[in-house]
């Protein structure tokens, strides 16, 4: 019986950890334009399940949108603002709801210097009304990522709407 538990616990243990052998190797080998989108891909999902950190965790601490003027402090504000009040009086459920698409992701690397990425995101935002949703606010973003401490994380930003108004 005693073997039997030991058996057991060792092929957890062992799955465990090539789990997360497995996750480190596919970070450590992915491209740094991969690592980029996968920031951006966080930043949505902490939006849409209503989680701030997420959201932050891929603002550099110097960030600053240039067209709003909005640090990332003010963007913590904002999303803490919107999480709370943006609610279904029903369903008590978030209102909003948005995705992003990118065509193409640069990397550049200056002698010396820490590495710059760049790329254009087209961020769609969604309201939610009962089952259905609709467009809201539709924006264009040129986004300048830096890396740090391994990761990618947006420098500064300039916004354009193409369609809709801010979330409010």
């Amino acid at each position: 019986m005693l073997r039997a538990v030991r058996r057991v616990l060792f092929s957890i243990t062992v799955l465990v950890v090539l789990w997360f052998g497995g996750r480190a190797l596919v970070r450590f080998f992915a491209s740094d334009a991969t690592k980029i989108r996968w920031t951006v891909d966080a930043m949505i999902d902490g939006f849409n399940t209503t989680r701030t950190n997420p959201v932050l965790d891929g603002l550099d601490r110097e960030f600053l949108d240039e067209t709003f003027g909005a640090d990332r402090e003010l963007v913590r504000a904002a999303c803490v603002q919107l999480f709370f009040q943006a609610k279904d009086a029903e369903t008590k459920k978030f209102l909003y709801r948005a995705e992003w698409s990118t065509k193409s992701v640069s990397v550049t690397k200056a002698s010396g210097g820490d590495p710059k990425g760049e790329c254009d995101l087209d961020v769609r935002f969604f309201r939610r009304k009962g089952e259905a949703e609709e467009p809201a606010w539709s924006i264009l973003v040129h986004a300048t990522f830096v890396e740090r401490d391994g990761e990618w994380r947006i420098l500064r930003s300039e916004t354009r709407t193409v369609d809709g108004e801010r979330l409010r």
